[in-house]
């Protein structure tokens, strides 16, 4: 008995007949090539359900022995291969084999299985942290739900030497001091930017402010220069108002009287008037150069120029213009330098203190006595003193010669009308100018002394 059935009606009638002992001689499948007979009863089922065994295990291409269930992995194992096989005659497309690896304990997840291969089974591992893992194999059997079977391998990872703690924790350590090195090497690098810049910034606000002191100090000079050419003229003005305005009103009065002394023939009084307007005539002009001198060296300016100086003919030529007010007043004057002496000072300065020294001497001095003379303090200095007999000067104008050279003071004399004339004043001030030490004393004589440096030359030489 002969049957005939498409493909899935052969499939179930073979199952049927093996279930009802139905008893079918032959069954026959067209092919390409023919007609396919068979006995259904004779027909062997091969399904997946044999063993998966671990066949070999290969690190870094080099086959490891495998002794228990847990597999060491050596140290640098770049490349790990496991290669399992199952046995099954059927056709290998009905192999369907999966593999996961986790960490021992851990569950596994859908997503934690991979595939393999059904030519072949080799499950390749990459280097992996230290530590126990679970590789895990399952084949499904055949029809069924969970119808698996499942082979389980632990692998052993050794540590790596980064993972050791103590190199952890060196590691952390050095991070740690590198960080801090870096931050501290950071903030030293914007410190000594910050400082340099700190520097820049006081270098240029020291040049600006130098710059700005040195427009001030000009300021200041400029200042110094108009209020001294303001005491130059307040000091012609009050000169010009004491020792010229008085004496010519006096000459236009004297004069006045001339035509009627004239008419009246009285020639000793015209005589006399003439003599004194004369003198006064002299004395004017001689103070007028003087005070002209000294405005040009207090308006112009002068360098000091120190030279030697004959100084007993200075004193002679400026002693020529008082000799007619010496003999009125009945008194005598003696130049008691030597002949040869020479000192050393600027000409036209101690020319200006010499000659109102003496015309204060001349004018003031009645019936008595006019003396210079030199006299040694140490081997560079020496005194040239100017004595006349009297102590005829008021206590305040004999600290103001005495005392150091303030504006301030002499002007407050001027202002206070203590100080008539300028003859002390410009003494003062020119001797300031000389850089010439000058002090008043008094006693039964008045001591002008006038400190100055020893010439090393000898007059005539």
């Amino acid at each position: 008995m002969s049957l005939t059935y498409s493909l899935l009606g052969i499939w179930q009638a073979m199952i049927y007949l093996k279930i009802t002992s139905v008893k079918v001689d032959y069954i026959s499948i067209p092919s390409i090539k023919g007609m396919v007979w068979f006995q259904p009863r004779n027909v062997q089922r091969y399904t997946p359900e044999g063993r998966i065994i671990l066949d070999r295990f290969e690190v870094n291409g080099k086959q490891i022995p495998i002794t228990n269930e847990v597999v060491g992995i050596p140290d640098k194992a770049d490349n790990i291969e496991l290669f399992f096989s199952t046995a099954y005659f059927g056709n290998s497309d009905n192999l369907k084999v999966f593999y996961s690896l986790v960490k021992e304990g851990k569950p596994i997840l859908e997503s934690d299985w991979v595939a393999l291969q059904n030519d072949d089974f080799k499950v390749q591992i990459s280097e992996k942290h230290s530590g126990r893992y679970t590789l895990t194999i399952r084949k499904l059997n055949g029809f069924g739900p969970d119808n698996y079977t499942t082979t389980r391998i632990l692998l052993d990872f050794p540590q790596k030497w980064y993972e050791n703690l103590w190199i952890i924790s060196g590691a952390v350590l050095l991070m740690g001091l590198i960080i801090f090195g870096s931050t501290a090497a950071f903030d030293s690098y914007k410190l000594r930017s910050i400082i340099a810049k700190n520097v820049q910034l006081e270098q240029i606000v020291a040049q600006r402010t130098e710059k700005l002191n040195r427009t001030l100090h000009g300021l200041e000079l400029s200042r110094r220069e108009k209020d001294k050419q303001l005491h130059v003229l307040s000091r012609i003005v009050a000169s010009i108002s004491h020792d010229v305005q008085s004496p010519l009103k006096y000459m236009s009065f004297a004069l006045d009287k001339i035509a009627p002394l004239v008419e009246s023939g009285d020639t000793d009084q015209i005589l006399r008037i003439g003599s004194l307007t004369s003198g006064m005539s002299h004395r004017m002009g001689t103070m007028l150069e003087q005070l002209i001198n000294f405005s040009k060296v207090q308006v112009y300016g002068k360098q000091l120029t120190p030279e030697d100086i004959a100084i007993r003919d200075l004193v002679e030529e400026k002693v020529e213009l008082f000799l007619g007010t010496i003999q009125r007043n009945g008194s005598l004057f003696f130049n008691d330098l030597p002949v040869e002496k020479q000192v050393k000072s600027d000409h036209l300065l101690l020319s200006i203190i010499l000659h109102n020294l003496l015309d204060n001497a001349a004018k003031f001095t009645l019936n008595g006595q006019i003396r210079v003379y030199m006299s040694d303090i140490d081997q560079n200095s020496e005194e040239l003193i100017i004595a006349n007999t009297g102590a005829n000067i008021p206590n305040y104008i004999v600290d103001m010669v005495n005392s150091p050279f303030k504006e301030r003071s002499l002007d407050e004399l001027v202002d206070t009308g203590k100080v008539k004339g300028l003859g002390l004043l410009i003494v003062k001030e020119v001797a300031a100018l000389a850089q010439i030490s000058i002090n008043v004393s008094q006693a039964n004589f008045t001591y002008f002394r006038l400190q100055l440096n020893k010439s090393e030359t000898v007059a005539g030489q």
